[in-house]
């Protein structure tokens, strides 16, 4: 009977892990294993979706020395636009969309690529960049993320997913002195946490020499372009 057992038990942690899904997988994976699974797709990832598995950086160029110029977002899936192989280590790069509008290269590492599809469904579940995955975000959440930034938002571009108010101090009782515009990208001069709520603020200039303080939740701040 413990034979049995023993046996209905293994079988059953075998199931599991079949189950298990390919993510798992990846993220126990080395970046050599990922990078060969990249290899052994080559080209046919071109047009095809893939899952981030880690919040991997972005470069100017298909190559470990090239500028930094963002990130992707673990969780997410990204659709991969153009391939490369790196000259000088023979490392497999994906050029996407990290944000809305902002291209860049990425190390095949960083991405599920056995998750690849091309399927509508996963366009329409999953989107592409930082901006689609904000928009469902809520306020509280998008706060987390803008703490998570902190100072380093400073000088940074962000994209105002609403026509947020501009107020007199960053405080939610402070004067209504105007509004940003859904859509624009505003450039973050000072960053402040709120002292009653922890909330953090922006100060941007949101009309001609005109200047205030706008709620973070208002911004896609993961989308901030360095």
């Amino acid at each position: 009977m413990n034979r049995i057992r023993v046996r209905s038990i293994t079988a059953l942690v075998l199931a599991l892990c079949v189950l298990c899904s390919a993510s798992v997988s990846f993220a126990l994976m080395s970046n050599t294993e990922r990078q060969s699974i990249a290899k052994k797709i080559g080209g046919n990832a071109i047009g095809q979706w893939a899952l981030a598995v880690n919040d991997g950086i972005v470069r100017t160029q298909p190559d470990g020395n090239a500028t930094y110029i963002g990130k992707l977002t673990s969780g997410m899936f990204y659709q991969i636009l153009d391939y490369a192989v790196a000259s000088q280590t023979d490392n497999i790069w994906y050029k996407v969309e990290y944000a809305y509008g902002s291209y860049g290269w990425t190390a095949a590492f960083q991405f599920a690529t056995e998750e690849l599809s091309s399927s509508s469904a996963s366009q329409n579940n999953f989107m592409q960049g930082g901006y689609v995955y904000h928009k469902n975000l809520s306020n509280t959440q998008r706060q987390s993320y803008a703490k998570r930034i902190g100072g380093r938002a400073v000088g940074q571009w962000a994209y105002a997913l609403s026509d947020g108010r501009v107020r007199e101090q960053p405080d939610g009782n402070a004067a209504y002195i105007g509004k940003i515009t859904e859509g624009y990208y505003y450039r973050i001069l000072d960053y402040a946490v709120a002292s009653l709520t922890d909330n953090i603020w922006y100060w941007v200039e949101y009309a001609d020499h005109s200047y205030g303080w706008v709620a973070a939740f208002a911004f896609a701040t993961e989308d901030l372009t360095y």
